[in-house]
């Protein structure tokens, strides 16, 4: 069981930050919508909170990497 759990973190993080974006404006639609249920609209809430520290991270890796490429640079200069 474990390893299923392992295997879905890697596919999370498989996802590009475009995708991210784009199931998070799937969510944001259905919330707006509010055709469904308590549990339903908190279960998109929670997915969407979800997203959003994805995309967080992968932000900050990217803002990591950045700043490690300028710091090469500035050294090569």
């Amino acid at each position: 069981m474990a390893g299923k759990a392992k295997e879905e973190k890697e596919q999370k993080k498989e996802r590009t930050i475009e995708e991210l974006f784009s199931r998070m404006d799937e969510v944001l639609h259905g919330l707006e919508e509010g055709n469904q249920t308590l549990e339903e609209t908190f279960l998109l809430y929670s997915e969407g909170m979800n997203l959003i520290k994805e995309c967080n991270l992968q932000l900050e890796d990217v803002e990591k990497k950045i700043i490690l490429l300028e710091g090469n640079e500035s050294d090569d200069i």
